[in-house]
């Protein structure tokens, strides 16, 4: 890593917050949209839905 300048403490935490508290509200629109569609298919094929769910997560 020669050359290049480290991040500092302050600015790792700013995009520690901005990462967890900005992907929230997305998580919660796709739960809003994903879930519903999936809850007969999931009773059909649980593993199957529970790996396309995470992927789309992911």
């Amino acid at each position: 890593m020669s050359g290049q300048i480290a991040d500092s403490r302050k600015k790792s935490l700013s995009e520690a917050f901005v990462n967890s508290f900005g992907g929230y509200p997305i998580g919660y629109g796709l739960g809003i949209v994903i879930l519903p569609l999936s809850v007969g298919w999931i009773q059909k094929d649980p593993f199957t839905v529970n790996l396309l769910i995470t992927f789309i997560y992911a």
